[in-house]
């Protein structure tokens, strides 16, 4: 947390590993913002753990990141009833966003444009987990947009692996 650069107004993090929303929950802590966990796939309610899954731990991990988490999003609407079963008191945090999205139901963001469009990256890269989509993304914007590149700041917080850190 002490290597950003400054305050965020908003900590997102997203599994698979749930280390991420370990992170995140520490970050929305440390800076005191909102956090939204997204689990595009389920902690403890995972049927494929392997073995020797220390259960006891990640169960009140799990609890903790529940309790703390502001919104609590989801990949599929199976899966959030489930955790409503689990979590009936958090039920009302829960959304469904799904992994995709239908072109013709994007609009523009309504929200106030700011100085600056704040994205924070919290958790492990390498291997085919790795930033390569989003800074060609953000590459192609500024290359068809210069001026916006003042716009957007990136910053990746979490471990790295070392052709990761060649990219960077």
């Amino acid at each position: 947390a002490d290597a950003l650069p400054s305050r965020p107004d908003i900590v997102v993090s997203r599994s698979y590993p749930m280390t991420s929303a370990l992170v995140g929950r520490r970050l929305a802590d440390h800076f005191r913002v909102p956090w939204v966990m997204q689990l595009s796939d389920p902690w403890l309610l995972y049927p494929l753990h392997p073995q020797g899954y220390d259960r006891v731990w990640n169960a009140a991990r799990e609890a903790e990141c529940f309790a703390r988490a502001d919104l609590v999003t989801f990949t599929s609407e199976r899966t959030l009833a489930r955790y409503a079963k689990a979590y009936p008191e958090r039920a009302a945090r829960f959304r469904y966003f799904p992994n995709t999205y239908d072109p013709e139901e994007v609009r523009p963001n309504p929200w106030k444009k700011r100085e600056r469009l704040r994205l924070v990256y919290a958790g492990t890269l390498g291997g085919s987990r790795t930033p390569d989509v989003l800074c060609a993304a953000i590459e192609g914007l500024f290359a068809r947009r210069p001026e916006a590149a003042g716009d957007i700041e990136v910053v990746f917080a979490g471990h790295a692996s070392r052709e990761v850190q060649r990219t960077f």
